[in-house]
């Protein structure tokens, strides 16, 4: 039963639904996906419907249960780098997953934590993004390249506004 009207983003006047209802959505995906999709459900003995709304509120619990939507992203990006699930029964392979995923994860570029830093602004503000900018260009200063070092002071520029001036007396007074 329909409890009221809303407006959506759009400015269109809409009926809500109460959260117990079924809401019928009409979804465009490519073939292949639709294919592996009713495959899946085929596997599993349910409906092809059944098996989309399993796999989309398992995608929202797996989020949750990861501390959130971007430690889920960084999780999923790691998978990805797995070449198939026997890994996991394999003390040589997990080994040479976890040695590959160190790498990955400690693996630092003036890029990557030109991501941070951008992430930082958003989430916490200028304030927090450029101490954090300070910090990372003792790790960049001691650890990279001077082409890296320039590439990371233009990130950093751009991202939280300061210069490379600003950064090398920063480290000085942090050192003091």
């Amino acid at each position: 039963m329909l409890s009221h009207l809303v407006t959506n983003t759009r400015g269109a006047i809409m009926a809500q639904r109460e959260p117990s209802e079924k809401a019928q959505l009409k979804v465009r995906c490519p073939e292949r996906l639709r294919a592996r999709l009713e495959a899946a459900a085929s596997r599993e003995g349910h409906s092809l419907n059944s098996e989309i709304v399993s796999r989309l509120t398992e995608s929202f619990e797996i989020e949750k249960q990861y501390g959130g939507a971007e430690t889920a992203k960084f999780l999923r990006s790691l998978a990805g780098f797995t070449p198939n699930d026997e890994w996991v029964h394999d003390w040589f392979s997990r080994l040479r997953v976890f040695s590959d995923w160190q790498r990955r994860f400690f693996e630092e570029s003036p890029s990557r934590l030109a991501f941070d830093l951008f992430y930082y602004n958003e989430k916490h503000g200028i304030d927090r993004a450029r101490e954090l900018a300070i910090r990372y260009y003792s790790l960049v200063a001691d650890k990279f390249s001077e082409r890296d070092q320039q590439v990371y002071c233009d990130w950093v520029q751009q991202i939280v506004g300061l210069s490379p001036e600003d950064l090398v007396a920063q480290r000085g007074q942090e050192t003091d």
